[in-house]
């Protein structure tokens, strides 16, 4: 496994953690104000990161 900053180890966890509640039929459905907020910093992470096609490979 590659080696991960805690940031993204903790980000990967509640990702995993969200989408396996969304999988669960009994979870409650996301508030408008939830999907907004987790659209808002999908976003603002998608504009702050560069893209693959733009990393150069070592």
């Amino acid at each position: 496994m590659i080696p991960l900053r805690k940031e993204i180890q903790d980000f990967t966890r509640s990702c995993e953690k969200l989408i396996s509640l969304r999988m669960m039929s009994g979870d409650e459905p996301l508030s408008e104000d939830e999907r907004h907020l987790i659209v808002y910093y999908l976003d603002e992470l998608r504009r702050l990161t560069p893209s693959v096609h733009t990393i150069p490979e070592s």
